[in-house]
């Protein structure tokens, strides 16, 4: 778990449903029972409507198809003379009422005209139009091609004011004539057929196509809506899971980002007690052996003018006197006189010039002016960084002199410590009593920082630090 996890703001505590939409607060199921009733609804009224257009064009073309063959086995055979003369005689004439006028296909033709292809009636049932001459339309045009025509009209044509008198809709049936073995058609047979029987059939067929259509719609609505239903129940029983997984992860979340900081305050602490310790253990040796070697200094120094300074008295006090500049040296290499009053820019350039001195060279040192205020164990920290970066690259690259980068970036501190010295191989472990890097990455990772070093054997050495600006402060009990 990354630290931004640990860090970042916990997500407030809201249920699924509060967040959702207010469409997505009702179930599944019945969001399919309001969705699909109106796609199933809308399927089957076009569905409805299309089945009952083909049942109504399938019983048109039935009684056409009926019509035709009546008519070339009782009609054709007796309008030879008209298909080839042009004209309807007398004795055709008589034949056609026959048929059409006083005989029993009254009842069902309720009117028969002849066409020739120029428009003319040349016979009708109703004999008023005999001889008339109408514009031609698509369905004639379609007959004389050759094409058998039926279609239920409305009678709003030209030549069908006789017909509106008497009835609303009719079956008009186009038959094209042709003389015995001739390929071209010379006239048009068109029928009128009582539509009483035929809207019946097709108002009897309409409905049963939709009783169908609706059944099959509303058993295949349920089977669908059952499934649905049931993976609704499944889905909002999981939601209900993952809801206490969620709250339960949030309280985790909570958990670990307050234990993140009561870590961050005790690597605080930590680096404010060990500064303490070295401090303590500086002022030991300062007012303890430091003192007494001054005083054992001092007495052998009376003792030598008493005795006129013998040559192992002579060489008892050098050893002396340099055990006591090295207690001096470690004690001032422990702790950082009135680190309290110095910004973090300071503490910075305090760590170069000391580390600087301590091997009498000059570091080249980059310090962000910005670097003000800070917590001590940041202040702490940031010098001991400094001061064990410097060394290292000093007593390692020795010749390069190291370069310092500290700059304030965002919320957090970077320090970079670089040299073209001969660098080395991170990979392989530290040689015994090296362990500076170890404490260095330790101290760093207390205080919730990152370090990074980029070096390979011949190519120098670049070490970088991330600090946060934001240290809380320890609590000392």
């Amino acid at each position: 778990m990354t630290d931004a996890l640990l860090t970042g703001p916990a997500p407030a505590a809201a249920s699924v449903a509060e967040r959702a939409p207010p469409f997505g607060r009702v179930s599944l199921a019945r969001q399919f029972l309001g969705v699909s009733a109106a796609v199933v609804l809308l399927v089957v009224l076009a569905s409805g409507i299309w089945v009952a257009d083909r049942i109504e064009r399938s019983v048109v073309d039935r009684t056409a198809r009926m019509a035709s063959v009546y008519f070339e086995s009782i009609v054709a055979g007796r309008l030879d003379r008209f298909i080839a003369s042009g004209e309807v005689d007398d004795e055709t004439r008589r034949v056609l009422d026959g048929l059409f006028v006083d005989g029993p296909l009254a009842q069902k033709v309720v009117r028969f005209k002849l066409w020739s292809p120029d428009g003319r009636i040349h016979y009708s049932s109703d004999h008023v139009q005999d001889g008339m001459v109408f514009p031609l339309h698509d369905h004639h045009a379609l007959a004389l091609s050759g094409r058998i025509v039926a279609t239920m009209s409305e009678l709003d044509g030209p030549d069908n004011a006789p017909e509106r008198a008497q009835w609303r809709r009719l079956l008009e049936i186009y038959l094209p004539l042709r003389a015995p073995g001739a390929a071209e058609v010379n006239a048009v047979a068109e029928f009128y057929h009582s539509t009483d029987n035929i809207d019946a059939d097709i108002r009897r067929a309409q409905r049963e196509g939709w009783l169908v259509i609706v059944a099959g719609a509303l058993a295949l609505y349920a089977v669908l809506y059952a499934l649905v239903h049931r993976a609704s129940c499944t889905i909002r029983s999981q939601q209900g899971d993952l809801q206490r997984q969620l709250e339960h992860l949030q309280r985790v979340l909570v958990d670990n980002r307050q234990m993140h900081q009561r870590l961050q305050r005790a690597g605080a602490q930590t680096t404010s007690l060990a500064e303490l310790s070295l401090r303590r253990i500086a002022a030991d040796l300062h007012d303890g052996p430091a003192q007494d070697l001054a005083l054992a200094l001092l007495r052998l120094d009376d003792a030598a003018a008493a005795t006129a300074a013998s040559m192992e008295g002579a060489r008892l006090r050098d050893s002396l006197q340099r055990a006591l500049a090295s207690l001096r040296d470690i004690a001032s290499g422990l702790v950082v006189p009135g680190m309290g009053a110095l910004s973090l820019a300071e503490v910075v350039q305090r760590a170069a010039h000391d580390a600087g001195r301590g091997a009498g060279v000059s570091i080249l040192a980059q310090v962000d002016p910005r670097l003000g205020e800070a917590p001590e164990a940041l202040k702490i920290a940031a010098y001991r960084v400094v001061q064990e970066a410097l060394s290292n690259s000093l007593r390692h690259a020795a010749g390069h002199p190291p370069r310092l980068v500290a700059e304030q970036r965002g919320d957090e501190l970077w320090i970079e410590v670089a040299d073209d010295g001969p660098g080395f191989d991170p990979r392989q472990p530290p040689a015994e009593g090296h362990l500076g890097l170890a404490f260095l990455r330790e101290r760093v990772q207390l205080l919730s920082g990152t370090i990074e070093i980029d070096t390979a054997p011949g190519r120098g050495t670049r070490l970088r630090v991330r600090l946060p600006l934001a240290q809380p402060v320890p609590q000392h009990g």
